[in-house]
């Protein structure tokens, strides 16, 4: 099966063997080895991925989901630890409240850090709460500091459905400070008591997996500078200084350009994002290198957009991402992008866990359920897709046959190119080279006498990476070139 180079190269390429060589009769008794490169030739498949399981902190942690992933491949999220804790809940006048409580798996906002940079082997460490129970890591950046919300130790009391009244822990948005860049040891700061108290609001839980589940102000993105925005509510925040800047706020880029609910804000100046034409609204999640996504609004299915912003905010193209083929009811929800154009979300799916799948879309290949870029057999399946980096890493949350439901890392396949070397004129002008190539690959051997026009030669199925190829035709050529192309 061919793959690919790794897609932060933006032009896919099929992979052509490293050295083209150049066979002369024997009767010239002389033989030519040109190098040459690769070439950029058209492929219909789209990259493919390994995936990791990222685990959960402790061995008796029952759940974990990856939201975030800076360019080194550090990546943050939510994950249980295996202990508990109980909260009440008091009956009203309806039937279906009974006096008791409820008991809660612990889960902590955790950050995962690769042995090397982007690898796939690391470690998850807590980055504990303000005091309560839970809590949960939305965005890191490329210094490794780190945004979300967690509980305070102050339990609320709310009345919720038929009268029922809940003990629930106070959240509040927090910013972690790495010790050194991108260490894994550092200090939360409570933004409530850093620019937000005037705006806070209080949050809650619910059972398990989700039992944390902020409603309240949570730190949700966070850019290279430092500036924060917070999730779904008109606040931007900056070494305490908070700004409202009119609209609620989903993204932030390296540029401070905010985008949210219909618009995009850059200092202090806001601008209407407009909407596709079938549209009566846009709500942008994402932004990054100019390229702003979102779904818009007005009928269903719900399109996912690409707008074009130049560097004064202003609009210069508009693109619709779908629908997705196969989904429910084609509706896609786009949930981040990275420097080179690739989108990634989450779309319905008439069956399955949780009902939904995760997609991957760039100008290449449009959408493909990320799924099905998996390894075979893989035992996973990915319903959510919440971040990529620009190596292509991708991080979100998915769920195997025992229904363990794990925050997971794809990280792009980069395949060895293949090469020819090892050149033996054999006896009678027979001709004789060994194939380099990756074990398990696919190769076709082709043949030319001009460079314009190749013919198939033999496929291989490359076992263990090395293949001798010997073409009993050569001596029928006064020139012969060979080369190895992924089929």
């Amino acid at each position: 099966m061919p793959k690919l180079m790794q897609r932060s190269l933006l032009n896919p390429v099929r992979f052509v063997a490293s050295r083209t060589i150049t066979f002369v009769t024997p009767n010239l008794v002389r033989l030519m080895v040109a190098v040459s490169g690769l070439s950029a030739l058209d492929c219909a498949l789209a990259q493919t991925y390994t995936i990791t399981d990222l685990g959960t902190l402790g061995t008796r942690g029952r759940f974990s989901a990856a939201y975030g992933i800076n360019n080194r491949g550090q990546v943050v999220g939510i994950a249980g630890d295996g202990h508990s804790y109980n909260l009440k809940q008091f009956g009203g006048f309806d039937q279906h409240c009974i006096d008791g409580q409820i008991t809660f798996e612990r889960q902590r906002p955790f950050l995962w850090t690769p042995a090397t940079p982007n690898g796939t082997t690391g470690t998850m460490v807590d980055l504990g709460t303000l005091g309560g129970p839970s809590g949960v890591a939305w965005s890191i950046n490329e210094q490794g500091r780190i945004v979300g919300a967690v509980n305070t130790s102050t339990i609320l009391y709310s009345i919720g459905l038929y009268d029922c009244h809940y003990e629930y822990y106070e959240s509040h948005p927090f910013l972690w400070e790495p010790s050194q860049p991108n260490g894994a040891a550092g200090s939360m700061i409570d933004l409530t008591a850093s620019g937000f108290g005037a705006f806070w609001l209080s949050g809650g839980t619910m059972p398990y997996p989700f039992s944390f589940w902020v409603t309240s102000v949570s730190a949700r993105a966070l850019n290279d500078a430092g500036q924060l925005v917070i999730n779904n509510e008109p606040f931007l925040w900056q070494r305490g200084a908070v700004t409202n800047i009119g609209f609620a706020a989903r993204a932030i880029n390296s540029r401070g350009q905010v985008v949210g609910c219909c618009a995009v804000w850059q200092n202090g100046a806001t601008k209407d994002l407009g909407t596709l034409p079938a549209d009566t609204s846009s709500e942008a999640t994402g932004i990054e290198n100019g390229q702003v996504i979102g779904v818009g609004r007005g009928s269903y299915p719900l399109h996912a957009f690409m707008f074009l912003i130049d560097d004064a905010g202003t609009v210069i193209s508009r693109q619709s991402l779908g629908p997705m083929p196969g989904s429910t009811n084609g509706s896609l929800q786009p949930t981040d992008v990275n420097n080179n154009g690739q989108v990634i979300g989450v779309y319905p799916q008439p069956t399955g866990y949780l009902s939904s799948g995760a997609f991957l879309w760039d100008t290449n290949y449009g959408l493909s359920d990320l799924d099905s870029l998996l390894p075979a057999n893989s035992g996973w399946h990915l319903f959510s897709a919440n971040a990529i980096n620009d190596k292509g890493q991708i991080v979100g949350a998915g769920v195997n046959a025992a229904a363990q439901i794990r925050a997971l890392l794809l990280t792009p396949i980069v395949p060895t190119a293949p090469r020819l070397t090892a050149v033996t004129n054999m006896p009678g002008g027979q001709f004789r080279f060994t194939l380099l190539g990756e074990a398990g690959g696919s190769y076709t051997i082709q043949a030319s006498s001009n460079l314009v026009n190749w013919i198939a030669l033999t496929n291989v199925v490359s076992t263990t990476g090395t293949n001798q190829f010997t073409d009993p035709a050569a001596p029928n050529f006064n020139r012969r070139f060979y080369r190895a192309v992924t089929p």
